[in-house]
């Protein structure tokens, strides 16, 4: 008989193994392009897919990477049923997406499996957060890439800038709404992995 510490280990495994299904690989294969070739910032991912596939094909890859994450959390609530586990199961998907076991370690940024994941643990404070950030930065930002606020000197890039500050929100809606239980800090302890994607990613850009 598996024991509740096995299953726990059982299902965050299964969490990066899922979250290492390289969707965007497959299906780019499918219509006949190798995105391994084409990710210039080095991240593989739907964005991707959606400048050198297409648009349909990069919303089918972002739906599915959103499933990975959303599956993955919803299998360590079946099995396990702890917070904790939940959490660390959904960390693993985003891992296993940024990190694919299946793509020599290269995957993409993770966003959509964060979503998933955030999603299910988080229903209603998601929404919240993406009423109050995602639609108007993506409304006033969606054809700048990166942007200097006032006061500042330095440049942010869009989706940084939007990923941090979504982060932000969603923990201080969650902390309103959750009295800080361990769902509280999913939204933290989810941008972790996309973090250090993206100082891989710029370290890989200054290597070239």
């Amino acid at each position: 008989m598996i024991t509740t510490l096995g299953i726990s280990v059982l299902v965050i495994i299964l969490g990066y193994l899922l979250g290492s299904i390289p969707f965007a690989f497959i299906i780019a294969k499918f219509k006949g392009v190798d995105i391994r070739d084409r990710a210039i910032d080095g991240a593989r991912g739907a964005s991707l897919t959606w400048r050198k596939v297409g648009k349909i094909y990069g919303l089918l890859v972002a739906a599915l990477d959103i499933l990975k994450g959303l599956i993955s959390v919803f299998i360590a609530q079946k099995f396990s049923g702890q917070p904790t586990v939940v959490i660390l199961a959904g960390l693993a998907a985003i891992i296993g997406h940024n990190w694919s076991l299946y793509m020599k370690f290269t995957g993409g940024k993770g966003a959509a499996t964060t979503g998933g994941s955030l999603v299910y643990i988080l229903p209603e404070q998601f929404l919240i957060s993406f009423l109050i950030i995602l639609l108007p930065i993506l409304f006033f930002l969606r054809t700048k890439k990166s942007f200097i606020l006032p006061g500042f000197k330095k440049k942010f890039k869009t989706s940084n800038f939007f990923s941090g500050i979504f982060f932000g929100v969603m923990f201080i809606v969650s902390s309103a709404t959750n009295h800080f239980s361990v769902y509280t800090f999913s939204s933290l302890i989810f941008s972790v992995p996309m973090f250090f994607k993206d100082r891989q990613i710029k370290k890989n850009n200054l290597k070239k």
